[in-house]
C-alpha cells in the first residue's frame, strides 16, 4: 500500500519540525543566558510551585532578620545608656558615704549637693536616650515622647511615657522586648527583692537615729512581707512622762485591709525594736520626741513610693541643702535620709544591673536566632539552585544537540523539497 503525501502537507511537516527545533535551540539559549532552567511555570510546573515555597520563607527569613537587627540595636542602645547609668549611680554611692562624715560642715556638704544635683541630671539625661531611628527608648509606646521631665526649680522628676512594652517579631514564633519602660528601670527594684526600706518621718523633731530593719527568712510564722509604722508618744496611767511607741502593721498586698496596732511600749535608746510576730527589727537611738515616726517598708513587687531613684535624689539632696551646724534634730535627719537613700540606691543600682542582664540574654537569643536564620536562608538559596539554576554542562551539551538537529532538518528539508518523479524514476 503506498501512502500518498500531498505537497502541502510536506511543507506543513517539514515547517511544523523545523519551528520545534527552533523553539527547543531558543529555550535552551534563554537557559544559558538567564542562568534558569525553568523559565515558566509550564517549564517544570513542581518545581515552580516549590520555588514560590522556597521564595516566601526566603521572604519572611529576610524579614525576621531586619527585625533582628532593629531589637539588636535598639537593645545595644539601651544596654550602652544603662551601662553609663550604673557608673553615675556608682558616684551618688560614694557621694552619700561621703556626706556621712561627721566632721563635714554645711559649706562641705554644699560640694556634695552641686554634685548630687549634677548626676541627677545626668540620670536624667540617660533616662531620656534615643535609639538610632530617633525613638525614646525608655517612654514605653510614646516614642516620640521624652519619657522623663525635670523640674529645675523643684528638682521633681516626672515620668511622661506609658506602660506600653514594644516587642519585635523576630522569628515565627518569638517577640522579644526591644527596649525597656522606664518605670521598670529606675522607679522600681528588682521583683521579689525582700529588702525593708527604713525612713525617719519628715515631722520628726527628736534626734532619733535609726540603724536599718534586720529581716529574718518568710515564714509561716513571721510577718515578714508586712509594712511597719513605728510612731513615738508618751504613756499614761503609770507610764506617765516616759517616752514609748507603738507599731502598726498593713500588708502591702492588701493596701485597703486592716491595721493591727501593738499595745504602747517603753523606749530604751538602741535597744532592738521587733515587729509583731518577729522577723524584722530595727533599732533607735537618741532622743526621738512625742510624734515622731518611722516606717519599715517593703516594696509589693519591686514597686513603692520609696523606689523611685529621682525622688530619693531630691529627698537626699533637699535634706543636705539644710543647714546643720549646732542643730542636732538636723543633723539627725541627715543621718537618717543618707542611712535610707544609701539603701534605696543601692536596689535602684541593683535592678539596674538585673535589667542590663537580662538585655544580654535576649541579645545573646537573637544572635542564635540570626545564626538560624543564616543557615535557612544558605539552605532556601541552595534548593531555589536546584530547582531553578541552569546545569551549564548539560544545557551546553543540549544547545550543541540542538544545533545539529536543526541544521539537519533545514537540511532534510532542503533534500526532499529538490525531489521530483522524473528525478526519482530517472534513478
Amino acid at each position: 500500500m503506498v501512502t500518498r503525501i500531498s505537497t502541502s502537507q510536506f511543507y506543513q511537516n517539514s515547517l511544523n519540525g523545523i519551528l520545534n527545533q527552533q523553539s527547543e535551540l531558543t529555550q535552551v539559549q534563554s537557559q544559558l543566558s538567564s542562568g534558569l532552567a525553568v523559565q515558566t511555570p509550564s517549564d517544570n510546573p513542581l518545581a515552580a510551585a516549590q520555588a514560590v515555597v522556597l521564595s516566601q520563607d526566603a521572604v519572611m527569613n529576610s524579614t525576621f532578620a531586619s527585625n533582628q537587627n532593629q531589637a539588636t540595636s535598639s537593645l545595644g542602645a539601651e544596654e550602652n545608656a544603662l551601662t553609663s547609668v550604673t557608673t553615675t549611680m556608682q558616684s551618688v554611692l560614694q557621694n552619700i558615704i561621703a556626706a556621712g562624715d561627721s566632721t563635714m560642715g554645711d559649706s562641705n556638704r554644699q560640694s556634695i549637693v552641686i554634685a548630687l544635683t549634677n548626676l541627677r541630671s545626668q540620670l536624667v539625661s540617660l533616662a531620656n536616650t534615643t535609639d538610632s531611628n530617633g525613638q525614646y527608648v525608655f517612654s514605653g509606646f510614646q516614642g516620640a515622647t521624652q519619657p522623663y521631665q525635670l523640674n529645675s526649680a523643684t528638682g521633681v522628676v516626672t515620668y511622661q511615657g506609658d506602660q506600653g512594652q514594644r516587642n519585635i517579631q523576630v522569628s515565627q514564633s518569638l517577640q522579644v522586648a526591644g527596649s525597656d519602660v522606664g518605670t521598670d528601670v529606675f522607679n522600681r527594684i528588682t521583683p521579689g527583692t525582700q529588702a525593708y526600706i527604713t525612713q525617719a518621718g519628715s515631722g520628726n523633731t527628736g534626734t532619733g537615729i535609726f540603724v536599718p530593719a534586720s529581716v529574718s527568712v518568710p515564714s509561716s510564722t513571721n510577718n515578714v512581707g508586712k509594712n511597719f509604722t513605728v510612731s513615738f508618744s508618751t504613756g499614761t496611767g503609770a507610764n506617765a512622762g516616759k517616752l514609748g511607741y507603738t507599731i502598726s502593721m498593713t500588708d502591702p498586698a492588701n493596701p485597703n485591709g486592716p491595721t493591727t496596732t501593738t499595745a504602747w511600749q517603753a523606749y530604751t535608746s538602741g535597744a532592738t525594736i521587733s515587729m509583731p510576730g518577729g522577723g524584722v527589727s530595727f533599732s533607735v537611738s537618741g532622743a526621738p520626741q512625742a510624734g515622731d515616726t518611722f516606717t519599715l517598708d517593703t516594696p509589693k513587687n519591686g514597686v513603692g513610693t520609696n523606689m523611685d531613684m529621682f525622688q530619693t535624689l531630691n529627698n537626699l539632696i533637699n535634706v543636705l541643702s539644710l543647714p546643720s551646724n549646732n542643730n542636732a534634730v538636723a543633723a539627725a535627719a541627715i543621718t537618717n535620709t543618707l542611712a535610707s537613700a544609701n539603701k534605696q540606691i543601692q536596689l535602684n543600682y541593683d535592678n539596674v544591673q538585673t535589667v542590663i542582664t537580662s538585655i544580654g540574654a535576649r541579645m545573646n537569643e537573637i544572635d542564635a536566632l540570626g545564626s538560624t536564620g543564616t543557615q535557612l536562608g544558605l539552605s532556601d538559596t541552595q534548593q531555589l539552585g536546584n530547582l531553578l539554576d541552569v546545569n551549564m554542562y548539560s544545557a551546553t551539551s543540549s544547545l550543541q544537540l540542538r544545533q545539529v538537529a536543526l541544521q539537519a532538518a533545514i537540511q532534510s528539508f532542503a533534500v526532499v523539497q529538490q525531489a521530483n518523479l522524473f528525478s526519482m524514476n530517472a534513478g
